[in-house]
C-alpha cells in the first residue's frame, strides 16, 4: 500500500494510472493532491464520504492470527497556508468516525507543519495545532528520530507525519525514513502492519487453454450420453453435478494454472535508463557537496523515463497490424477511470462502510422486495412420461445452435462453465446436455447450480459521484446452460407470438428488424404530419421505472397465460424466476438474496417477457385513438388536434390511464423525468396548462431527449446536432494519444477509428435530421469533424484544403455521406414494412427522403431480398470448407460412381450483368442462365446452388450422395448458418433440406481456376450467361440490400466528383489528381504515415516549398531555390524546373511535363521523383 501526496498530474492524467493495481483518488475531476495505491490481493473499500482532493480514505480487511481485522487508512495533504490549521476537516471526521464505530485509524500525510515532537528543527503554530489535535484525539505519532523527510539544497526538515490510533501502535513495525533517492523532494517512509500480507492468487485463464488437449480429454471422459435416464429431480441434480465435474476435470487438465501477483519490471526499461539511475544514485550520496549536479542528474533521469515510456507507447501504436489491435488501443484510451464499489449512502442519510452493509444496500435497492433468508432446499419430484413437445423444442440441433451463438469466453455464472468448454466438446457431451435440459423442462425444475446468479455492480458512466446504490448497474451472470435454455425458449416464444399473438407494431425494442431508427422515424412522422395539417402535437416522453427489476412474478405469468402458450413453458419460466438465488460479493464477504419480483437484468428471456407486459399499456392507450410509440421501458404518447386546450385535456386523461396501468402491474413512472413538448409552427400559442402525473406537476418544455435524440418544438434538431458533434469530438480526442503527425497508428487504422467509432456517434438519428445537411451552417459545423479526421489520418499541414484531402483519400464529404446513410436507413425500413404509408412525405420533413429515392432510383421500389432475421437449425446437409490440399484429396478420392452425383456451380459478374452456370456430367446438366444487371456475385453463386438442388428435386433423386462443388466460400457459409436475412438464401436452404431428407448432400468448397475440369466448365457457362441479356423484366432477382446501399454510395461519389470538377479553387490539386479518382485513393491507403504526408503535400501544394511558405508569411519571395526562374511549387518542381530535367527524363521519359502529362503520371513515380530531388517537402 502506498500513501501518496501531490502525485504527478498533467492534463487530467495521473502519472501512476498504468500500474497494475488500484490507484485511488478522492475526486473524479480536477487535480488531486492525495492518492492511495493498493495491490489487487488486499481487500479494501473506498470510503467516499471522507474523500476530497486532499484526502483519500480506505478500509482494509486482513488476517491477523486467524482473525479478520479492519483498519482505516488515510492519505492526506495539509495545505501549508498559515491561516489554515491542520488537519483538514475530512481527517477530523474520519478520526471521529473511527472512534465512534471502534475501528483504528492510520494517517500518512504531508503535514507542512513543524514540531520538535516528530523531529522538526523548530515549532510553528501549524505544528502546535496539529500536535494538540493528535493528542486530543488519542492518536499516536509513529515518526522516530529526526531524519528529514523533506530535503532540498538549502533546507532539510521533517514535514511528513504518520500517526495512528493508540490501540494499534504495537502493530505498526519498522517505521523508518528510507535513505534512498525518491526522485522527489520528499523521501520514502516505510513501515509494516503486523499480519497484513500481500499474497498471490492462483487462477486459470480460459484463454490459455490448450483446446486440442481438452478435446482429447473430453473424448476419454465422456463415452456415452444418449442413454442417460433422469426420472426425478434428485437424479437431475446428480446428473448436473456429474456433467459439471467431468467437464471441469477436462478443463483443469488442459488449462495451466496462473499466479496473479504484482508484475515486476516494465516493458520500456532499457540499459540507458539503468546507467542514468546508477549515476543519479552515486550523486545522491554526494548531494550535500554537489547538489546542483545531483539535481541535474535527477532531472535527466526523470526526463529519460518519460521519454522511454512515451516512445514505448508510440511503438505500441505503430506496431498495430490489424483492426483488432486498433480496437484494443481504442478500448484502452476510451476506458473510464476505474470505479470501485465504495461506501454508500443509506436511505436514512448515513453511510454504509461495512462490506455486508454495502452489499445489502445495493441488493435491496436493485432487487426490492427480496428475501435475504435464502434456502436451496428442494423436494424430490418424479415424472414417468416424456412429452414429444420437449423433444422437438430441445433437440441436439437446437442445443448446438444455442451453444454456437455464444461468445466463446462469455463471463461464466456461479457454476464456472463458459461457452468455449461446450463449443469444444463432442457429440456425447451435447447428447448428455440435451437429456439434462429436457429433464429440467419436464419437471419445471431449475437445478441448484443453475439457480445461483452472480451479481456484478457496474458503475454508470458520467456520474459526478458514486455514493448511492443507483449509481451502479446490477448485471446478472447466470449459468451458461440456463442461458442456453432461455435462448431456445425465447426463440420458440417469439415465433409463437409472431404466429398467434403478435406484439403491437408500436413496440420497437427487442424485435428483429426494428430498432431506435424505426421508433424515431415513427415519432417524427406522426409529428410532421400533424404540423403539415395545421395541428399541434403534444408529446409526452415517459420512462417506466425499474421495468425489469420491479415487475411482479404474477404479472409476468399472467401475461404468458393470456397468449395461451404451452403450460410447460409457463411452469419452467415461473420456476426460473422464483427460484433464483442472487449472490453478490465484496472482498471476501458474500451476501445472498432471493428476489421477490422482476426478471434478470441481461437475461435472454427478460426482453420478450417485458414486451408481453408492456403490450397491455399500448393497447389501452390505442383504444383512446392516441398515438403511442414504445421502446423497452421508454414510451412516447402523442395527442394531436387543432385546439391546444383540448389536446392538454386529452393528455391528462392519458396520464390517468397510465397511472391505472402502473397500479395494476405494480410499476411506476417517475413524473420528474416525464417531459411534455408541444410541437407547432404557430407563433402565438395559448391554452398551455400544467398536467399532473401521480399528483406531481409536469410542465411543458422547449425540448426533450428521447432514445438519444433531442426533439425541440420546431424539429430543427440544432441542439441534437451540437450534442452529437461534441460527443464525437470527445471520443476522437480520447484516441488522440494513439497517433500524431509523424508517429503512431498507421493511416488506415486511424481511418478505422474515425469511420467505425466517430462517424456512427455523429450520425446517430441521421434519418431524422438528414435534411438539415442542406443548410450551410450545419454543414460547416460537421465539416470541422471531417477536417479533424482528415488531418489526423493524413498528417497534412493545417492549411491543407479539406476538399483536396477528401478527394485524395477517397472520403466522401460529411453531407453526402450523411445523406447516403439516411437513404440506406430509409430503404431498410421500407423493405421491412416499417416506413409506414408516407411514401411522399411533406416538403420539409425527414420523410421526403423516400420520395427522393423513388424519383432518382425507381428500381429501388422492386421487391427486395432483405428480410427480418430467420433462425432455422434444421440442417439436412453438410458443408465442407477445407484447405486446398484436402480439397484435392477429396475430389480425387475413389467413389462409387453409381451412388455419387457431382454437381459444379458457379456465378459470374461482368459489366453486362450477372449470370450462373451449372454442370453435372452424371445428370447431363450444362446450364447457363443470365440474371440481369441488378444482381450481385453473391446472389449469382447462391442461385446456382439453388437451381441445381431444384433440378434434383424435380427429377425425384433419392438414396444418392450428392456433392455440390462451389468456389464461393461466402455462399456456402451463408447457407450453412442457422440465421439468415436473405430470402434467396432461405429458399435455397429450404430446398437443400427437402432434398436432404432422402439423400446425403455435401456442399464442398473448391478453389476457383485451379484446373478442376468441372469447375472450369461451370465457370465458362456462368461467364457466357453474364454477357447475355436477361429474358424478361429487370430485376431478375429480388434486390440485394447490399447492392442498394452501394448504389447510394456510388451516387454520392458521382456527385462528389462533379462538385470537385466544378469547384473554384484547388487548381494545384486538380493538376495532379486529374481523373484518377479511384487510382489515387487506392494507392494512398497503401502508404505509410511519412509517405502519405509527402504525397498529400505534393498533390495539394501545402508543403515547405517557397510559394506556400510565402503565402504563410514565412518567406520573403516565391522564387525557386534551384533554378531561380519561376515560383517554387510542387508543379514547378515535378514538371518544369530545368535543374531536374535529366532526373525527369529518367523517370517520366520527358525533359518537361505539361499539366496533362502530370495528370497522366503515376503518383508513385511523382513521389519517387520528389525523393530523388532531395528537396524537403514536409
Amino acid at each position: 500500500i502506498a500513501l501518496l501526496q501531490e502525485p504527478y498530474h498533467l492534463k487530467n492524467y495521473l502519472g501512476l494510472g498504468k500500474v497494475k493495481g488500484n490507484l485511488l483518488v478522492g475526486i473524479n475531476r480536477g487535480k488531486p493532491r492525495a492518492a492511495i495505491y493498493i495491490v489487487p490481493s488486499i481487500d479494501f473499500i473506498l470510503l467516499s464520504q471522507f474523500c476530497d482532493k486532499d484526502t483519500v480514505v480506505i478500509k482494509i480487511t486482513y488476517d491477523f492470527e486467524g482473525n479478520k481485522k479492519e483498519l482505516l487508512i488515510c492519505s492526506a495533504y495539509f495545505e501549508g497556508k498559515e491561516n489554515i490549521s491542520p488537519p483538514n476537516q475530512k481527517v477530523v471526521e474520519l478520526i471521529n468516525f473511527g472512534q465512534k464505530i471502534g475501528l483504528p485509524v492510520l494517517v500518512g500525510c504531508d503535514a507542512n507543519a513543524h514540531n520538535i515532537v516528530w523531529g522538526s528543527s523548530d515549532c510553528n503554530k501549524r505544528g502546535d495545532d496539529l500536535l494538540n489535535f493528535i493528542y486530543g484525539s488519542r492518536m499516536v505519532i509513529l515518526n522516530k528520530g529526526n531524519k528529514p523527510t523533506f530535503e532540498v539544497k538549502n533546507r532539510k526538515e521533517v514535514l511528513d507525519i504518520t500517526f495512528c490510533s493508540a490501540n494499534i501502535e504495537k502493530d505498526m513495525m519498522d517505521w523508518k525514513v528510507v535513505d534512498e533517492c525518491s526522485y522527489s523532494d520528499h523521501k520514502f517512509i516505510c513501515f509494516k502492519i503486523k499480519g497484513c500480507k500481500n499474497d498471490s492468487v492462483n487462477f486459470k485463464n480460459p484463454r490459455k487453454t490448450d483446446w486440442i488437449k481438452f478435446k482429447d480429454k473430453v473424448g476419454e471422459t465422456f463415452i456415452s450420453g444418449g442413454n442417460l435416464v433422469i426420472e426425478s429431480t434428485t437424479q437431475l441434480e446428480e446428473a448436473v453435478d456429474e456433467f459439471n465435474s467431468k467437464l471441469f476435470h477436462c478443463f483443469d487438465y488442459a488449462c495451466p494454472q496462473t499466479t496473479n501477483g504484482v508484475r515486476s519490471g516494465t516493458p520500456w526499461w532499457n540499459r540507458h535508463l539503468e546507467n542514468l539511475r546508477k549515476k543519479m544514485r552515486k550523486l545522491w550520496n554526494k548531494r550535500f557537496k554537489q547538489w546542483d549536479i545531483f539535481k541535474v542528474a535527477r532531472k535527466e533521469y526523470q526526463k529519460a523515463i518519460k521519454k522511454a515510456e512515451y516512445e514505448a507507447w508510440i511503438k505500441e501504436c505503430e506496431e498495430a497490424k490489424s483492426i483488432k489491435d486498433t480496437a484494443r488501443i481504442h478500448r484502452i484510451l476510451s476506458k473510464n477511470k476505474d470505479i470501485q464499489v465504495n461506501s454508500l449512502i443509506r436511505t436514512d442519510g448515513t453511510f454504509a462502510v461495512d462490506e455486508k452493509d454495502i452489499l445489502v444496500n445495493l441488493l435491496d435497492a436493485h432487487f426490492p422486495g427480496g428475501n435475504f433468508d435464502v434456502s436451496l432446499d428442494y423436494t424430490d419430484q418424479k415424472v414417468s412420461v416424456d412429452s414429444n413437445f420437449e423433444k422437438e423444442l430441445f433437440s441436439c440441433k437446437s442445443v448446438l445452435w444455442g451453444i454456437q451463438t455464444f461468445d466463446p469466453y462469455k463471463s461464466a455464472g456461479c457454476d464456472g462453465l463458459f461457452p468455449a468448454m461446450l463449443q469444444n466438446s463432442n457429440s456425447v457431451v451435447v447428447e448428455m446436455l440435451v437429456e439434462i435440459i429436457r429433464a429440467s423442462y419436464r419437471f419445471g425444475y431449475i437445478p441448484t447450480s443453475w439457480r445461483k446468479v452472480k451479481i456484478k455492480f457496474i458503475p454508470k458512466m458520467g456520474r459526478v459521484s458514486y455514493d448511492t446504490a443507483k449509481d451502479f448497474r446490477a448485471i446478472n451472470l447466470t449459468s451458461i446452460i440456463l442461458k442456453l435454455m432461455e435462448k431456445i425458449v425465447d426463440r420458440y416464444l417469439k415465433k409463437f407470438i409472431c404466429d398467434v399473438h403478435p406484439i403491437q407494431k408500436e413496440q420497437h425494442a427487442y424485435q428483429t428488424g426494428k430498432s431506435t431508427d424505426s421508433a424515431l422515424h415513427q415519432i417524427a412522422n406522426i409529428i410532421e404530419k400533424s404540423i403539415d395539417f395545421g395541428e399541434v402535437a403534444l408529446a409526452a416522453f415517459m420512462d417506466i421505472e425499474g421495468a425489469f427489476d420491479s415487475t411482479s412474478f404474477d404479472t409476468i405469468i399472467n401475461a404468458l397465460k393470456l397468449i395461451n402458450i404451452d403450460g410447460g413453458i409457463i411452469r419452467w419460466v415461473e420456476s426460473m424466476l422464483r427460484n433464483r438465488i442472487l449472490s453478490a460479493s465484496l472482498n471476501s464477504i458474500e451476501v445472498k438474496i432471493q428476489p421477490g419480483q422482476g426478471t434478470p437484468q441481461g437475461g435472454v428471456l427478460s426482453p420478450t417477457l417485458w414486451l408481453l407486459i408492456k403490450d397491455s399499456l399500448i393497447i389501452l392507450i390505442k383504444r383512446m385513438l392516441i398515438d403511442i410509440i414504445g421502446f423497452a421501458d421508454d414510451f412516447c404518447a402523442i395527442v394531436k388536434g387543432f385546439d391546444v386546450g383540448t389536446v392538454y385535456d386529452i393528455m391528462q386523461n392519458v396520464f390517468k390511464l397510465v397511472e391505472q396501468w402502473c397500479c395494476s402491474v405494480g410499476l411506476k413512472i417517475n413524473p420528474t423525468k416525464t417531459q411534455l413538448v408541444l410541437f407547432t409552427r404557430r407563433y402565438r400559442v395559448s391554452g398551455i396548462k400544467p398536467l399532473t402525473l401521480f399528483n406531481i406537476q409536469v410542465e411543458t418544455v422547449e425540448e426533450a431527449k428521447f432514445l438519444g435524440v433531442i426533439f425541440d418544438r420546431k424539429l430543427d434538431y440544432n441542439k441534437h446536432i451540437d450534442c452529437r458533434i461534441n460527443k464525437a469530438l470527445m471520443i476522437f480526442n480520447q484516441c488522440r494519444s494513439a497517433f500524431g503527425k509523424t508517429w503512431g497508428l498507421k493511416p488506415k487504422y486511424i481511418s478505422w477509428i474515425y469511420n467505425m467509432v466517430v462517424i456512427p456517434i455523429l450520425f446517430y438519428g441521421i434519418i431524422l435530421w438528414w435534411h438539415r445537411l442542406e443548410i450551410q451552417s450545419v454543414r460547416s459545423k460537421l465539416d470541422k469533424i471531417q477536417r479533424l479526421g482528415l488531418l489526423c489520418i493524413s498528417g497534412a499541414m493545417s492549411t491543407t484544403s479539406t476538399k483536396a484531402m477528401e478527394v485524395t483519400l477517397g472520403m466522401l464529404p460529411i453531407a453526402l455521406r450523411g445523406k447516403a446513410e439516411a437513404q440506406s436507413v430509409a430503404c431498410r425500413l421500407y423493405y421491412l414494412n416499417l416506413w409506414g404509408d408516407n411514401f411522399y412525405g411533406n416538403l420539409s420533413g425527414h420523410s421526403r427522403i423516400i420520395k427522393d429515392i423513388f424519383n432518382k432510383l425507381p428500381i429501388v421500389k422492386a421487391p427486395s431480398d432483405f428480410i427480418t432475421r430467420v433462425i432455422d437449425w434444421d440442417i439436412n446437409f453438410e458443408t465442407i470448407i477445407n484447405s486446398r490440399d484436402e480439397v484435392f484429396d477429396l475430389i480425387n478420392m475413389q467413389v462409387d460412381t453409381e451412388e455419387y452425383i457431382d454437381i459444379y456451380t458457379d456465378g459470374s459478374l461482368t459489366n453486362y450483368g450477372a449470370g450462373f452456370g451449372v454442370f453435372s456430367d452424371k445428370l447431363g446438366l450444362k446450364i447457363s442462365i443470365s440474371l440481369g444487371k441488378f444482381v450481385g456475385i453473391f446472389q449469382a453463386e447462391v442461385t446456382a446452388i439453388y437451381y441445381a438442388m431444384s433440378i434434383c428435386l424435380e427429377r425425384g433423386i433419392r438414396e444418392k450422395s450428392i456433392r455440390v462443388f462451389s468456389d464461393s466460400q461466402a455462399a456456402l457459409k451463408a447457407i450453412e448458418k442457422y440465421e439468415t436475412r436473405s430470402k434467396l438464401v432461405l429458399e435455397c436452404k429450404s430446398t437443400i433440406n427437402e432434398l436432404g431428407l432422402n439423400n446425403c448432400i455435401r456442399l464442398i468448397w473448391i478453389p476457383g481456376h485451379s484446373g478442376f475440369s468441372g469447375n472450369e466448365i461451370a465457370d465458362e457457362l456462368a461467364r457466357k450467361a453474364s454477357e447475355c441479356s436477361l429474358l424478361g423484366p429487370e430485376p431478375g432477382l429480388p434486390l440485394s440490400f447490399g447492392m442498394v446501399r452501394s448504389w447510394f454510395k456510388q451516387k454520392a461519389n458521382s456527385e462528389n466528383v462533379n462538385n470537385w470538377l466544378n469547384l473554384e479553387g484547388c487548381a494545384h490539386s486538380k493538376i495532379f489528381i486529374g481523373n484518377k479518382f479511384k487510382e489515387i485513393p487506392r494507392f494512398m491507403w497503401k502508404l505509410g504515415k511519412d509517405k502519405l504526408r509527402i504525397a498529400i503535400a505534393v498533390i495539394t501544394g501545402h508543403c515547405k516549398l517557397k510559394k506556400h511558405l510565402f503565402n504563410m508569411g514565412l518567406e520573403n519571395d516565391t522564387i525557386c531555390r534551384s533554378c531561380e526562374l519561376d515560383e517554387e511549387t510542387p508543379y514547378h518542381l515535378v514538371g518544369l524546373c530545368p535543374s531536374f530535367a535529366n532526373l525527369r527524363y529518367n523517370i517520366f521519359g520527358q525533359f518537361l511535363l505539361n499539366e496533362e502529362q502530370i495528370r497522366q503520371a503515376k503518383i508513385k513515380d511523382i513521389l519517387d521523383f520528389i525523393h530523388k530531388t532531395g528537396r524537403e517537402i514536409i
